[in-house]
């Protein structure tokens, strides 16, 4: 069942042996969201869920080498620029500083399409500065919102909601001193994480072969030794 903000607010409170006649003092609703919210935002810092990732597209100016990017971002992956003539994308090089000072001139002639950038607080530059008006391709993970009120379900597969509320438990419990019971949720979540498949692992199975993929081993002598697979990617048994 997909949780919605209400749903684990009850599961937090439930577990913290909390209930309505308690929201008072140093326990409000609010402490209980900020709970969630303190382990929704660890779990998104720390996984690549795919909800992140966003794709954005901005255009270059002849003679204007820094642009800023999106302010609400985690990291970003890659930068591509489209070419005037067959418009195929081509990923820029992501580079250093120190490469980039070494390399700049400021003068008009060594001006032309821009085939690398370094990053630099809010934006990034470009190198070569830009000779003319180019596509730029923008791909970064962004910052998935907190839950609230206008916000009750996570951006993330539904597997993940148990995750987020065991989070906040053992939160809640660490703020009780009940350092014992933090712990033991601590435990509960790091058994749940342990249990999810990635998306990734999902996407990348080979299915529509079923039992028709060849597996190929190479061995010590240089040779190749092929292995049917099944539609899990498993080696099929004889």
């Amino acid at each position: 069942m997909t949780l919605v903000l209400s749903d684990m607010e009850t599961e937090v409170m439930e577990h913290l042996g909390l209930d309505a006649t308690d929201l008072t003092g140093p326990w409000t609703t609010d402490r209980i969201d900020l709970l969630i919210n303190e382990s929704w935002g660890e779990i998104q810092n720390n996984y690549p869920f795919k909800e992140k990732e966003t794709t954005a597209s901005f255009t270059t100016t002849a003679g204007a080498f820094f642009y800023q990017i999106p302010s609400a971002f985690e990291a970003l992956r890659l930068i591509s620029i489209e070419d005037l003539n067959d418009f195929s994308h081509k990923p820029l090089n992501r580079i250093t500083v120190h490469a980039y000072e070494s390399k700049y001139v400021n003068i008009t002639t060594e001006r032309d399409k821009p085939t690398m950038y370094v990053r630099e607080d809010k934006g990034i530059r470009l190198l070569p500065t830009p000779d003319n008006i180019y596509n730029m391709t923008l791909k970064y993970d962004k910052i998935l919102s907190d839950l609230s009120i206008t916000n009750a379900t996570p951006d993330t597969p539904q597997v993940w909601h148990e995750v987020i509320v065991y989070g906040a438990v053992w939160r809640g419990f660490a703020r009780l001193g009940d350092y014992a019971r933090s712990t033991a949720s601590q435990r509960i979540q790091a058994m749940l994480i342990s249990k999810i498949k990635p998306v990734e692992a999902k996407e990348e199975r080979d299915t529509h072969l079923g039992g028709l993929d060849v597996a190929w081993e190479s061995s010590d002598d240089g040779s190749s030794s092929g292995a049917k697979l099944d539609a899990f990617g498993d080696p099929l048994r004889p």
